[in-house]
């Protein structure tokens, strides 16, 4: 079998070359042709750079050096074997020719995004074997010296630097919640941890080697923006007139820039005040930046870039003098060049080009936006193919994004663009409900990385996040349920406030930790006292835990107001006229809303108790409470909505959270006996006409063994010299006594507190 000529090495006999699967003269013709030349290496990293992405994710970093070793030293030998072809088509002529002064041979270095893969490959190796370590360990721990020894095995060393910037493994596998310090394991001579695996090896990848496009945005792209291995990613915005594709583009170019990444902004629309506006609406402040009028530093929090607006309408758009980029004290630049409308032209094309350039020495990530692509269409007919080419192509490590209305001139640029295009993001305007609409966006193409599918609502001007994206049920409740469980011993529950009530009885001191929880019943069936009792056991048990009540329904000062009717809570829940540290309240979002905004508010709401309670140290969110899950009942967005209450519930599963739901009698406990731990029944106890008691009983478990028979729960003044409430009513509970199995009421009784609910 011939060798092939320079430039045309097959996938196929790569492979074989890599897999050893070739005899030995034909391996070492391989390896000599290979390091014949420069310009046959070059070609043979790029038409098989997928062989080679499988190579080395799949070979162990002995053989991947070997392999380099290989090439480096055939490079450098003087190959003067006759037998292998330099050129194409090359004749030898007859007429002897004079002898060349040799050459130094340059040895082409590892392209940039093999190192890359390089890196990623042994990153996932390091993360699978972190893992099976965390399964095999005693009691699923390890200690920081372990962790580090195999961080060191993979990667050399526990800091990497990823775009000119320094990442602390064990830092950043600890902040994305990969492994969490061991809290239970008290006082060690060094830190012990355990596994969460809150998101996947992928998941880390994204964020550390690709861009973020802020906390919303990244959880389409799981971690962020990964741009493709030697080329550039073109991403295409799609969507009618209004939708919000220039606020979405922005957002990302924002994003670059004040991360310190070169990014560039073209438009034909709007004035110089309207940026100014849009960035305003998305959370910015700024002001004039020193030395120029048209420049601006615009802030968020800490982060700050500066905005530098080039108008060069009315004038020639081929001078590219002020394109330069550079670093200074306020962070990157953020060009915008704002060019007449039609633009399109021979002309633009050494100005595109040179946007385009804007990588710095160390070739960082960089951004392009295109916000004219529907003027590009209207000159379509004037432009010729291999311009329309160069627009879709991008530099290494850039990000260019092209926004359209979707109205293509003919089908035919319509395929172009779909086939051409890396990733494509889909927005539109989707009416759920009479006079509620909503923005969604769906990514129907991405070929470069993992991404979260389904259709997604979004809105933009929230307050300091301009854009949200709000994840829809099903594709929250897929993430979640794909990640590993939490390793370690259960952790049981106590339910006992003191000793005047303790649900333990009811129970039968059999529910774990991060339990999901249904109480039903009535109104007046004493649901909120029971729930209220709930928290404060909480409290109780633990001098540093913090728990949650989240209300579709009562205010904060209502549920103040019932709280201090019951001294035995309020002691543990209350902190004079408002609520303990302890304890954050959450009250529903304003306006109308539907499933995805209901679990962004209470995720978000989640995530500022963990923020809060780590600020005290050794503390954690332990239970939260949900009421009402009645009041969404009533809307025609949950009852549709299938995946809602299996989401709602991997919510705080994954926190480790135990959660009580506050409902209304509805589906049989049979039928929704598979989402929840354990359903909890109240209602009133009619065996007596003349009593008003409660009785109690666990309906369903899933976790728990109790016998499902009743405990009633009688109410009763306060005695003794017990503060009064507002309203002139003390109460106090009873224990709990339990009843037979037969469902009969139990003749035990249980005195407790009703609020008039």
């Amino acid at each position: 079998m011939k060798t092939p000529s320079c430039g045309e090495m097959s996938a196929d006999l790569v492979r074989d070359w890599l897999d050893d699967r070739l005899d030995a003269d034909r391996a070492a013709e391989v390896s000599h042709h290979v390091g014949a030349c420069e310009s046959c290496f070059n070609a043979f990293m790029k038409t098989t750079a997928h062989d080679l992405f499988t190579f080395l994710s799949d070979s162990d970093t002995a053989r991947l050096s070997s392999f380099m070793d290989e090439v480096t030293h055939l490079l450098t030998e003087d190959s003067t074997d006759d037998a292998i072809e330099t050129s194409v088509g090359s004749v030898e002529d007859e007429v002897p020719q004079p002898e060349q002064p040799s050459k130094e041979v340059v040895v082409p270095s590892l392209p940039a995004y093999l190192e890359t893969a390089a890196s990623i490959a042994a990153f996932r190796r390091m993360c699978h074997h972190i893992n099976e370590s965390f399964m095999q360990a005693p009691g699923h721990c390890l200690s920081r010296n372990e962790l580090e020894q195999i961080i060191r095995l993979y990667l050399g060393d526990p800091v990497i630097s990823v775009h000119g910037r320094k990442v602390h493994i064990l830092h950043i596998l600890s902040a994305e919640r990969m492994i969490e310090l061991d809290s239970v394991a008290g006082v060690q001579v060094e830190e012990i941890y355990v596994a969460r695996w809150e998101i996947s090896p992928e998941y880390l990848i994204n964020r550390v080697w690709g861009v973020s496009l802020g906390k919303h945005m990244d959880k389409l792209f799981e971690g962020g923006l990964r741009y493709s291995g030697e080329g550039g990613t073109s991403m295409l915005l799609e969507g009618d007139a209004g939708i919000g594709k220039t606020m979405l583009a922005l957002h990302m170019a924002t994003a670059f820039a004040k991360q310190g990444f070169p990014a560039v902004y073209v438009s034909t629309q709007g004035q110089v005040g309207s940026f100014l506006d849009r960035l305003a609406l998305l959370g910015y402040r700024h002001r004039l930046g020193s030395g120029s009028e048209n420049s601006w530093v615009c802030s968020s929090g800490q982060e700050q870039f500066t905005l530098r607006i080039c108008d060069r309408r009315g004038e020639p758009i081929t001078d590219t003098h002020d394109l330069g980029v550079k670093r200074d004290h306020d962070g990157q630049t953020l060009t915008v060049y704002m060019v007449d409308a039609p633009w399109w032209s021979t002309e633009a094309q050494p100005f595109l080009h040179a946007l385009k350039r804007l990588h710095q020495p160390e070739r960082l990530p960089s951004c392009f936006v295109l916000d004219c692509l529907d003027d590009v269409w209207g000159e379509l007919h004037s432009v010729a193919a291999t311009q329309l080419s160069e627009l879709l192509t991008f530099p290494p490590k850039q990000i260019g994004l092209l926004l359209s209305s979707g109205n293509w001139p003919t089908e035919r640029s319509q395929q172009l663009m779909r086939q051409k295009m890396d990733i494509i993001l889909h927005l539109t305007m989707r009416e759920r409900e009479e006079n509620i609409k909503d923005r969604t966006l769906e990514i129907t193409k991405c070929r470069t990385q993992g991404y979260i599918r389904q259709q997604h609502h979004f809105s933009i001007g929230r307050a300091d996040e301009g854009v949200v994206i709000y994840l829809s049920t099903h594709a929250r409740h897929s993430i979640w349920v794909k990640r590993k469980p939490h390793l370690g011993k259960p952790i049981p529950e106590n339910f006992s406030v003191d000793d005047h009530f303790s649900l333990n009885q009811v129970v039968q001191n059999d529910v774990v930790r991060g339990s999901s929880i249904l109480l039903r019943g009535k109104r007046g069936t004493h649901r909120l006292p029971i729930s209220l009792a709930f928290l404060a056991s909480g409290l109780r048990n633990s001098k540093t835990d913090h728990v949650i009540f989240l209300s579709l329904r009562e205010t904060e000062a209502q549920l103040i107001t019932i709280i201090r009717q019951y001294p035995h809570f309020s002691k543990y829940l209350l902190d004079g006229a408002r609520f303990s540290s302890r304890v954050t309240f959450g009250y529903r979002p304003s306006g109308p809303y539907g499933p995805e905004r209901i679990l962004d508010w209470m995720s978000r709401e989640v995530g500022k108790a963990i923020e809060t309670s780590a600020k005290r140290g050794p503390s954690k969110v332990t239970r939260i409470v949900i009421s009402s899950l009645a009041h969404l009942r009533s809307s025609p967005l949950f009852q549709r909505d299938t995946t809602f209450i299996p989401a709602l519930l991997q919510l705080f599963k994954k926190e480790h959270v135990t959660a009580l739901y506050i409902d209304e009698p509805g589906e049989p406990s049979d039928q929704i006996g598979h989402r929840f731990d354990v359903i909890l029944a109240a209602e009133q106890d009619d065996t007596d006409r003349k009593s008003d008691d409660i009785r109690i009983r666990v309906e369903n478990a899933l976790l728990c063994n109790a016998n499902h028979g009743w405990h009633r729960i009688r109410r009763e003044s306060a005695k003794g010299n017990e503060a009064e409430d507002l309203i002139g009513r003390r109460y106090v509970f009873k224990n709990l006594g339990q009843g037979p199995a037969s469902g009969s009421p139990s003749t035990s009784e249980t005195e407790v507190a009703e609020h008039p609910m």
